[in-house]
């Protein structure tokens, strides 16, 4: 009998569901929402599930909301309050007069084009319960400064962020993350420090396509590949330390606009490379100890005139800024003092003209 009741209960809110759009104001901001068969609530827009081709819009005929959305943790329907655990597709699609989203901790997922071009949009909250923020979903909001992600986050699809000009957080994935879409974070050009998780393996396709002022990047072990083109026309990223694990390096990666002057290489296997890579070879490569070989006799690696071995003294100098100069020859040998004689050299992982003075 209780089994029998909660099957009817659920073909009974699954009826409901595909009919019933209603609308719920909270803190004066009025909102739609439908209730799915296991009665959980989604944020939706009032014409769901239909959408004006014609106008390019999903509010036609309704008054979208303005200034700070906070979106309650339940909503009341026919006599229950239900969680609120989606965002669903094109639910704020250009409501160009939004400032701020607060999102509930009961909110799990972002549907596509859900904020897509909210102009006004300048902060994100989101509940630490979401784990997927779909296709384009704050794509074209050019004012958003700020977004939190949260420690469940596990996926940003294709173009979520692309042309947030604006925004400048420390972008930090957390462990546990996996699929980072093609593009996701193309022309951000206020973006300056990015941390990638192992967890995710693949640094995608023009991820970070014309982030312009991104001069920091860590790529945790676990990463196996850098897709075509994912840091082309970055012109702040000097340098990248590359893990272990990473295995290929796909075309154009660093080909135009990335002034790479050094690039660390930990794997002992050289990484193979694809077409048109580098836009030149006068990057500083800093590889293991017992590896230089491997690199020199690698068709592309070897390309590079500067080869460098023991990756360990070299980045802790670099790193920590120390007064005193380290210096290598250009076949890569340290010296233990400033050379004497006038000529071309490694200094601090940058090739220098040492004129024999001091």
């Amino acid at each position: 009998m209780v089994l029998f009741a909660v099957i009817l209960l659920t073909a009974t809110l699954g009826a409901k569901a595909q009919d019933s759009i209603f609308c719920y104001t909270h803190q004066n901001v009025t909102l739609y929402y439908t209730i799915d068969s296991v009665g959980n609530a989604t944020l939706v827009s009032p014409i769901w599930p239909d959408f004006d081709r014609e106008n390019n819009e999903s509010w036609t005929g309704h008054t979208k909301p303005q200034g700070d959305v906070v979106v309650p943790d339940s909503v009341p329907f026919d006599g229950r309050n239900h969680a609120v655990t989606r965002v669903g597709d094109e639910a704020l699609y250009r409501c160009d007069k939004v400032t701020s989203v607060k999102l509930p901790n009961s909110v799990t997922n972002i549907g596509f084009w859900a904020f897509n071009q909210c102009s006004s949009l300048e902060t994100v909250s989101l509940g630490q319960s979401v784990d997927t923020i779909g296709y384009c979903a704050f794509r074209e909001c050019f004012n958003l400064r700020d977004i939190n992600i949260p420690s469940k986050l596990k996926m940003i699809d294709e173009f979520a962020f692309q042309y947030d000009s604006r925004l400048a957080i420390d972008l930090v994935l957390p462990e546990g993350f996996t699929s980072l879409g093609a593009v996701a974070f193309g022309d951000c050009a206020e973006l300056t420090n990015v941390s990638l998780p192992g967890t995710m393996k693949k640094v995608p396709e023009e991820v970070f396509w014309g982030c312009t002022s991104l001069f920091s990047v860590t790529i945790a072990e676990g990463i196996t590949m850098i897709g075509e083109s994912a840091f082309i026309f970055c012109p702040s990223l000097h340098k990248l330390t590359l893990p272990s694990t990473l295995e290929c390096i796909d075309d154009s990666v660093f080909r135009e606009g990335t002034p790479i002057d050094t690039l660390v290489l930990r794997s002992g296997v050289p990484p193979t490379v694809g077409n048109v890579v580098f836009a030149d070879y006068h990057t500083v490569i800093i590889v293991p100890q017992g590896t230089i070989d491997a690199y020199r006799q690698h068709p592309v690696w070897a390309l590079f005139q500067n080869i460098i071995e023991n990756e360990t003294s070299a980045v802790k100098t670099m790193q920590h800024n120390s007064s005193t100069d380290i210096y290598y020859d250009m076949q890569g040998r340290r010296l233990n003092s400033r050379p004497q004689g006038k000529g071309l050299y490694i200094r601090n992982g940058k090739k220098a003209l040492v004129t024999g003075n001091k």
